[in-house]
């Protein structure tokens, strides 16, 4: 998973097959499955804060 400050739309097509909006606990399960299998995965949620804290925490791996 990669993190982007700003717009980043135009680059969105060239790095994830997959995009998702919302970090809640589903969401999170989700990404975590998918990276796990390989996918390259987009994700989109309304407060940076839990993005920040879903990148330092369980994708810290």
């Amino acid at each position: 998973m990669r993190r982007t400050v700003g717009d980043g739309s135009a680059n969105m097509k060239s790095l994830s097959a997959i995009g998702l909006v919302g970090l809640s606990v589903m969401g999170e399960i989700l990404i975590l499955k998918m990276t796990s299998k390989g996918c390259n995965v987009t994700a989109c949620n309304c407060s940076q804060d839990m993005v920040d804290a879903f990148l330092a925490g369980r994708t810290s791996g």
